[in-house]
């Protein structure tokens, strides 16, 4: 059986670096959110949230500058409106409400963290018009599946049907 990232890498919109890269990230994220829940940090999420931002970017600057082989930033709509994008949502909103799920229940937390390829597909099929492949939607699905098993996804809520307050016969459940 061939790995789910196998098409991805066979067709070079992934490499197996880029894969190992991503992973590597995740499991840092993971354990930073541990270290966080763990160590009661008395710091704003906003405060929190800035020192992360401001040593990631002076750490990943050295590797930008040589990734862009030292030539000049072309600043164009398009830089602008991407810059905008991660420095915003991906950076600023998507941490705080990491943050605030954290203290709220980390468990349940990390498993909303499962949603990220559902959005990411999502969203590069929208806006990008990326194809998803019979093996990325079948991937998507076991996710969502997961989601509803584990109780993330409420699915009686998600449609709007209200949930009975006793069984049948007036014993509470």
């Amino acid at each position: 059986m061939r790995p789910s990232t196998s098409p991805r890498v066979q067709g070079k919109e992934a490499t197996p670096l880029g894969i190992t890269l991503v992973v590597l990230a995740m499991l840092i994220y993971s354990f930073g959110s541990v270290y966080y829940k763990w160590s009661k940090l008395q710091m704003s999420g906003l405060t929190l949230n800035a020192w992360q931002v401001m040593i990631g970017a002076v750490t990943l600057l050295p590797f930008a500058v040589i990734a862009n082989h030292a030539q000049p930033i072309n600043v164009t709509p398009s830089f602008i409106g991407a810059l905008a994008w991660s420095v915003i949502a991906v950076s600023i909103v998507a941490n705080l409400l990491w943050f605030w799920l954290l203290k709220k229940d980390p468990l349940r937390a990390s498993m909303w963290l499962f949603l990220n390829p559902v959005s990411g597909y999502a969203l590069a099929a929208l806006i990008l018009g990326e194809a998803i492949r019979p093996t990325d939607a079948i991937g998507l699905i076991l996710v969502m599946a997961g989601l509803i098993v584990s109780g993330v996804i409420d699915v009686r809520r998600v449609l709007n049907r209200p949930q009975p307050l006793s069984a049948p016969g007036g014993a509470s459940r």
